[in-house]
């Protein structure tokens, strides 16, 4: 089948680019002495992290505790939870997680989180292994770093929960669009972590792990001699978003590939300037800057948002090659989100439908 044979709007996965951005990505990292934890949150589906895992991964990491609890039933481990839990319910999860397994690990990034994990997991035979979670400047979550060394100076000694190490996360670097702007963004907010581990190890804290970084900053994540692994996602996929990022400056190294697709189908011709398409709110997540329309014919097409079912692509109709029918593939504003909307997704090489994947971790957003 090819994929224009397809029912639209769908999700479409070009296998070659994506297995190109995984080989590429993962072999920039890996040859600078760092190791890959992939971050599940970026496409939800659990048939790609064993792809990652098979071509160099040594772990994973999830957003959410309900992504890691599906991963783990499906038989992954080493996850870490990069999102911080502070409610009784989440807690409980986690210390069951940590009974099955030693390599689950959570962030926290307050010392009462901290206390409240040690008391619950008083009864249990195994510490919860915990990573500090530590702002380096992004502000969403995490320790101040002039609290850091005092908050686990004041844990250390409970039974009941291990420190293995730091996460530093700068999510508003990752789309700044000049590479030299962002390496020096970069580079001094990681630092600040950096330092944290170090005067940690100094202090005694047997630290094994200081993970961080993205995508969008894994080309100078790789110059802080600290950092242990990255925390990569969004590099298989691509989006309008990180295609306006210059990701390795004069570097030759070769750069990432859009994969990501949604499929629509022109509905209506009736206006002179554009054609309306079955792919609205409901099938590309809204984000800035506009999906990118791809066309065989080279045509310059343009997509806007025209409701919840509906796109607009701007073109002067009389002169265009699209028609009634005709299918179009558009590169999404932010991949993350928008596989959020789709139960599977349809990977394919040269026009052709290889496989279909479930998307089976939508909806753990708990």
């Amino acid at each position: 089948m090819l994929i224009y044979d397809l029912d639209t709007p769908c999700l479409l996965l070009d296998y070659d680019a994506m297995l190109a951005n995984i080989t590429n990505t993962h072999t920039f990292i890996i040859n600078k002495g760092k190791e890959i934890r992939s971050h599940v949150k970026a496409h939800k589906c659990s048939q790609l992290a064993e792809i990652q895992i098979k071509n160099g991964a040594h772990g994973l990491c999830t957003a959410t505790l309900s992504e890691a609890e599906k991963l783990f039933k499906k038989g992954f481990d080493n996850i870490l939870i990069t999102r911080p839990i502070a409610e009784k319910i989440k807690i409980q999860k986690v210390i069951q997680l940590t009974q099955e397994s030693k390599n689950i690990f959570v962030v926290v990034d307050n010392e009462n989180t901290a206390a409240f994990i040690d008391e619950l997991n008083s009864n249990s035979s195994l510490p919860v292994q915990i990573f500090l979670d530590i702002d380096v400047g992004f502000g969403r979550t995490g320790f101040q770093p002039d609290s850091v060394i005092q908050t686990a100076l004041n844990i250390q000694n409970k039974k009941n929960l291990v420190i293995k190490g730091i996460q530093a996360y700068h999510g508003n670097v990752q789309h700044i669009q000049k590479y030299e702007d962002r390496k020096t963004q970069t580079l001094s907010r990681m630092q600040i972590a950096a330092d944290i581990f170090c005067e940690l190890k100094k202090k005694g804290f047997e630290l094994s792990i200081f993970s961080g970084g993205g995508t969008g900053s894994h080309a100078m994540d790789v110059q802080i001699k600290e950092l242990t692994e990255l925390q990569i996602g969004s590099y298989l996929l691509m989006d309008a978003q990180y295609l306006e990022v210059d990701l390795y400056g004069e570097s030759s190294y070769p750069n990432l590939k859009p994969a990501l697709f949604v499929l629509s189908t022109v509905i209506s011709a009736n206006n002179k300037n554009y054609f309306t398409v079955d792919a609205g709110l409901k099938s590309i997540y809204r984000d800035s800057p506009n999906p990118i329309v791809l066309n065989e014919t080279n045509e310059q097409l343009k997509y806007e948002w025209f409701g919840d079912e509906f796109g607009k692509i701007i073109a002067k109709v009389d002169d265009s090659n699209l028609k009634l029918g005709s299918k179009l593939k558009i590169i999404p504003s932010h991949c993350d989100p928008t596989i959020n909307l789709y139960d599977k997704v349809y990977l394919f090489s040269d026009s052709k439908v290889l496989d279909t994947f479930e998307i089976d971790l939508r909806g753990c957003n708990q």
